[in-house]
């Protein structure tokens, strides 16, 4: 009986750093588009990661540290524009941070677009989906 409580235990200790996870968020949202007339801005894409974020931080089931949450967010004072460069500059830190097990969680409240597929066998429609950063030039 002691032996079996020995190897439970040992395979117990073992197994917690394979369940034992982190969680990160990258949230983005892009309100003003410089390349496009006004009337075409948003109003609700920083209000929507701002909400996401402290729903994470505080309220979410599964918990996420408020450091591993990066925020790319006109209109949120502080916190980066999500230009093309400041997005993919996150999901660097992000790959660099990243371990196997561990949960992301991507967020994009903004305009976006489509495009034709660069692999078309990979789209029922031949199309890709793009999320626009606020620093998009013009686009028809």
């Amino acid at each position: 009986m002691r032996r079996l409580l020995l190897t439970t235990a040992a395979l117990a200790a073992f197994s917690l750093p394979a369940l034992a996870r982190d969680n990160y968020a990258i949230l983005v949202g892009a309100n003003t588009y410089p390349a496009l007339q006004e009337q075409y801005w948003l109003k609700g894409p920083s209000n929507d990661v701002a909400l996401v974020a402290t729903y994470l931080t505080t309220a979410a089931p599964v918990p996420f540290a408020a450091d591993n949450v990066t925020v790319l967010a006109d209109g949120i004072p502080g916190k980066p524009a999500p230009t093309l460069a400041a997005i993919r500059g996150a999901f660097a830190d992000l790959t660099a941070k990243v371990q196997p097990g561990d949960f992301v969680y991507l967020h994009f409240s903004g305009h976006g677009s489509q495009a034709p597929a660069k692999d078309p066998d990979s789209e029922l429609d031949g199309l890709d989906e793009l999320f626009l950063p606020v620093d998009i030039g013009p686009w028809q």
